[in-house]
């Protein structure tokens, strides 16, 4: 995109759009894996912990994990 000096991404958005789908399909346990805590992790965990709380769904703290940004740490986690 010539005339596109930057793409960016909207994190807490789109963290919203997943929950709120994966609440759509009927999924009351939904986990959260993030990075490091600071942002973008915070901006993203803090949407995904409101959106839960909107939605009247429970938040379970062991399924809030913090990983390294990795395919093998996510698995792990």
């Amino acid at each position: 995109l010539p005339d596109v000096p930057a793409v960016l991404a909207e994190d807490a958005g789109g963290v919203r759009a997943l929950t709120e789908y994966l609440a759509g399909l009927g999924h009351r346990r939904i986990a959260f894996l993030g990075g490091a805590p600071g942002a973008p992790a915070g901006v993203r965990e803090r949407a995904f912990r409101g959106t839960l709380a909107q939605l009247g769904i429970p938040l379970e703290e062991d399924l809030v994990v913090a990983a390294r940004p990795s395919r093998d740490a996510a698995y792990a986690a």
